[in-house]
This record gives structure tokens, sequence and C-alpha cells, in this order.
């Protein structure tokens, strides 16, 4: 076991945010996303290849649309003997959990930016059902009738 999987074992001792798959841990640079079944494993191994894929091959202007994969790796859980896989991945800057939002907003956030967050959440590409890009085209079809055309829409927390 290197030295740098001991220092991310360690940090794990903080409640964890709860992703899809995975736990994520502050640690240093970003958030460990530590597979909370070995038998996902395979799930977190596709994401580096992934997020690899894209640092490598998309034009860098959309980078900040992605997490940074900082490292990869096994991890040896030395109270249960399980192997986990995890993923070390960059913070993204200036974006923020729909709690904050909703915290931020109490009477309701304006609604062409609600599409435009349930349109992300609906593009996401995990576990997408298989009609779910004719749901995806379709609820594009009612936000253009709704609002006109797609335009961008800078969304500002306030301070």
């Amino acid at each position: 076991m290197s030295s740098t999987e001991v220092v991310l074992w360690q940090r794990h001792e903080t409640r964890p945010l709860r992703g899809d798959i995975a736990n994520l841990y502050p640690a240093g640079p970003g958030l460990l996303k530590l597979a909370r079944d070995p038998a996902d494993n395979d799930l977190m191994r596709r994401e580096a290849a992934a997020l690899t894929q894209l640092r490598d091959q998309v034009d860098p202007r959309f980078g900040a649309y992605f997490p940074k994969l900082v490292q990869a790796q096994r991890q040896h859980d030395p109270r249960s003997g399980i192997e986990r896989r995890a993923n070390l991945i960059g913070r993204l800057s200036g974006f923020r959990s729909l709690a904050e939002v909703r915290a931020a907003f109490p009477a309701g956030i304006d609604p062409r930016d609600a599409a435009w967050m349930w349109r992300r959440l609906l593009a996401s590409p995990r576990r997408r059902p298989q009609d779910a890009w004719q749901l995806l085209a379709e609820f594009d079809e009612l936000l253009e009738r709704l609002y006109g055309p797609r335009t961008y829409r800078p969304f500002a927390m306030p301070a």
C-alpha cells in the first residue's frame, strides 16, 4: 500500500457525501470517490477511463464541465479487508448543490433556470433507460415552446 493510499484512507473518518454508487470524501485537492459496494468496482474503473478520455479528447474550453481525474487506484480497507476502487477527482469551482440553491432561493428560482437544471439532470449519462434520449428531446421541445430557442443564461448565487 502506497503512502498516498494510507493518507486517503485516513481521511475517510469524516461523514461522506453520498453519490449513486460511491461515497465522496474531501481529500486534499479534490474529492475521493470510494465505491460502497465492491461489485461496483467496474463502474468506478469505467468512470476513470471516461474522465481520462474526456481530458485527452475534449476541447480544453469544456474542461470546466467535468472533473479532472487526479488519481485512480484500488483501496484496501484495513478493517474489513475489502478492496474497492477509488477515484480522486478535482473539485469543480463555482458548482453548488441543489440543497445550497434551495437555501439561497427559499421562494424558488426562475423557471427558466429550473428548466436548465432539469435538462442537465436528464442528460446525465449514468444508468440511462433506453428511452431517455426521447424524453430529453421532448423536454427540449417543451422548453422551446415555453421560452423560445435555447440561449445561455448565467445563473448567479447570492453572495
